[in-house]
């Protein structure tokens, strides 16, 4: 028969309201000497949703004639002292909730067992199957080491010789131990990263270590975590010009041609050539031409006479021309290209 209080939890629980304290729990029913003094166990409680019970859960996308004969169905599994009352099921709004309650009331306290052993549900108990299991149980070995079985001779006890599994941990770069338990750090153990800094990283399964590289280096690969310079003229290959060189795009702060130059890229990647602008200079194209300038001016030309019938209001004259001197392309000189002189062309005819 439910009392108040169990109610008033259980209300709790279905507005999600404290729910390590008011949500169904077996192991905390249980007193502190449940699995202390329960043979080969770990000394913890946990849980488990019996197998007849979890084939008949039901299932929320069904239509809801069909999930009705699930919920009765899934009621009916349940032993009677863990029921919670079928009217709590009838509030279409709280029904998963009250699924999900339920099934924490169904599951059955145990005690986990300790390496070598496993949990019977029949017996209530630990039962000993090292000879059976070697890798093949629980995964001794810690921090993501990779157990490997191995067969060796027993003579004790027996005339015969025998094979018992044993296990070995092959442990993650990071990790040393016979269960890798330990912490390596080769940045301590080696000088792994040469003249940059070295940090352990248990998260790195290859090295168990990473490098921490400058703005001008980078990792040399996913499995190798040394610094290795970046090229200078970037990464991204765009393709080749007409001579056959590779020009690369980079981004500006790895860019060391300026003013629109081109990067080349060496051999060794701090190597490299700029392809200049018409007009720039330098290694980096950082020289930029000089302004435009003019020429010269040329000799007076020769006196240019107007058509005989343009005589009467077109005086004759003579000119000078320069030349704009220009260093790249778009430059233009100030001032005139040509200029004129009437002198010394003066008409003794007049109109």
């Amino acid at each position: 028969m439910y009392t108040y209080l169990p109610f008033f939890r259980v209300a709790l629980c279905l507005r999600n309201i404290d729910q390590h304290l008011n949500c169904p729990d077996v192991c905390r029913s249980k007193t502190a000497q449940f699995c202390t003094k329960a043979a080969h166990a770990t000394g913890a409680c946990s849980s488990y949703l019996d197998d007849s019970i979890r084939a008949v859960v039901p299932d929320m996308d069904s239509n809801v004639t069909h999930l009705s004969v699930q919920l009765s169905e899934f009621h009916r599994q349940v032993p009677i002292q863990r029921r919670l009352p079928l009217m709590f099921f009838s509030y279409n709004n709280r029904t998963e909730r009250v699924i999900e309650m339920q099934k924490m009331a169904s599951r059955t306290a145990y005690c986990p067992c300790r390496m070598y052993y496993r949990y019977d549900s029949f017996l209530d108990s630990c039962v000993d199957v090292s000879q059976d299991i070697g890798c093949g149980g629980s995964n001794p070995c810690a921090n993501g080491g990779r157990c490997i079985s191995t067969l060796i001779p027993n003579t004790q006890g027996s005339e015969f010789v025998q094979e018992l599994a044993a296990i070995k941990c092959e442990c993650p770069p990071a990790f040393r131990g016979e269960f890798c338990e330990l912490e390596l750090d080769r940045c301590v153990e080696e000088n792994a990263c040469g003249e940059f800094s070295c940090l352990r990283d248990p998260y790195d399964t290859e090295n168990g270590y990473r490098c921490i590289c400058p703005p001008t280096h980078k990792r040399k690969s996913p499995g190798e975590p040394i610094c290795v310079p970046l090229p200078a003229c970037g990464e991204k290959v765009e393709g080749a010009d007409q001579n056959g060189l590779q020009i690369t795009s980079a981004t500006v702060s790895q860019q060391p041609c300026l003013n629109k130059g081109q990067c080349v890229q060496g051999e060794d990647p701090t190597m490299y050539t700029c392809i200049c602008q018409p007009g720039y200079m330098g290694k980096k194209c950082e020289i930029e031409p000089p302004a435009p300038t003019w020429g010269p001016w040329s000799m007076w030309s020769e006196c240019i006479w107007p058509e005989p019938y343009e005589i009467c209001y077109k005086r004759p004259f003579q000119q000078q021309i320069r030349d704009c001197i220009t260093y790249t392309p778009g430059q233009r000189c100030v001032g005139a290209q040509r200029r004129q002189r009437q002198a010394g062309c003066d008409l003794s005819a007049v109109c």
